[in-house]
């Protein structure tokens, strides 16, 4: 197994400030079979001239210069030009670990399978691992069919991933990305990765998933919710995908997960186009939650909302605009708010918060996201598919 050839695509944008940290984390791998693919993207700062230091120093770096188009577009840009029996990503602000190649080789099945998923640390003010939710094993294809689509995009509870969508932490084999074709469209602004993820796991034979954590995502103040997103926007990636899922006879199964995944996309980048058929927010509103989803509803519906309410308070208080107050101060100004509203989008936890608001005092009604606020979401998604 020690002579895969693995090919490590780097789009770099801008990136003077991580990228030779990125690059050291690949070059110092243990195991050295590489072929790595550097694409800036028309950067306007000192990436390229970092860039072009170390591949000076290593032939095994290919560096390419284009023109600005986006990460998706860099990456395509970068598959066109590997050569290897697999190919895996690396975000220019990211990092990996010193045996991470070596160590998923070791572990890789002798039966080469198509996709190699593992896991990866989200470095926020505590690093927290995000998982796949599948036993660490190899799946044919009538074990994916069985075992994996059913829970690919989402498990029963809601929003959880099945499989992260993040391309970073996947191996794909070479054939497999030249077999699928994928190309995301440039109306897709927000779910790219997932966009193109799950298209090649729907045309995939066999996947393997493996528990271990050495991609490190560096998670940016407002990762999740910085730029806007149109309606159109979501409706192109909800289309490629039901496509890609048609065509790969699993539309069935996908559906539902789908307008899940959907609906989660939705409520962080146009929350109105779900919570105004709700009528929720005419009210006043204490609002628990100052992650992404948050400040997606604080953004706007910031008038109906009296307070912004979280048990992590002290963390938020250098990292948002918004003033954010403990639980404690929350329950003291009931007079002063009609409901709460729990802005966190995975209603198992959501449970844990109600308790845990309750036991505090809160004596108002609590609610959070249920599935059947998006009931009227799936109709405007097939109504008007023109980009």
């Amino acid at each position: 197994m020690n002579d895969i050839l693995i090919s490590v695509i780097i789009p770099v944008y801008n990136a003077e400030e991580y990228i030779a940290r990125a690059l050291e984390s690949v070059l110092n791998q243990t195991y050295e079979k590489l072929d790595i693919i550097v694409v800036d993207d028309g950067s306007d700062d000192n990436s390229l001239d970092i860039c072009k230091r170390y591949a000076a120093c290593d032939k095994r770096i290919k560096l390419f210069h284009k023109q600005n188009g986006g990460q998706a577009s860099a990456r395509t840009y970068g598959i066109k030009r590997a050569c290897g029996d697999y190919i895996t990503f690396l975000d220019a602000d990211d990092y990996i670990d010193v045996e991470t190649y070596a160590n998923i080789i070791k572990k890789t099945d002798i039966r080469m399978p198509d996709v190699i998923a593992y896991n990866l640390i989200e470095e926020d003010n505590e690093p927290v691992i995000k998982k796949n939710k599948f036993p660490e094993k190899y799946y044919d294809y009538e074990e994916m069919q069985k075992d994996v689509f059913p829970y690919m995009l989402c498990m029963e509870n809601f929003f959880e991933f099945g499989i992260l969508p993040n391309l970073v932490c996947k191996f794909i084999k070479s054939e497999l990305i030249k077999r699928a074709d994928v190309k995301v469209n440039d109306v897709v602004r927000f779910g790219e990765d997932a966009d193109a993820c799950y298209r090649y796991i729907a045309k995939a034979e066999s996947i393997q998933f493996l528990d271990y954590a050495p991609y490190h995502y560096i998670k940016h103040e407002n990762t999740m919710v910085s730029g806007n997103m149109s309606i159109q926007s979501i409706k192109c990636l909800y289309s490629e995908l039901i496509d890609a899922f048609d065509n790969a006879s699993i539309g069935d199964i996908m559906h539902n997960q789908l307008i899940d995944y959907i609906s989660f996309v939705t409520l962080l980048k146009c929350p109105e186009e779900i919570m105004d058929d709700t009528g929720i927010f005419k009210k006043k509103i204490a609002l628990y939650g100052a992650g992404g989803f948050g400040m997606a509803l604080y953004g706007r519906y910031k008038e109906s909302i009296v307070c912004v309410a979280d048990s992590n308070y002290e963390k938020y208080k250098s990292s948002t605009a918004v003033h954010v107050i403990s639980i404690e101060q929350l329950a003291d100004m009931q007079n002063e708010f009609d409901i709460v509203f729990i802005a966190v989008l995975n209603n198992d936890i959501c449970k844990k918060i109600e308790e845990q608001l309750i036991s505090k005092g809160v004596k108002k009604k609590i609610v959070y996201f249920r599935r059947n606020y998006a009931a009227g979401l799936y109709e405007r998604l097939i109504g008007t598919q023109e980009i």
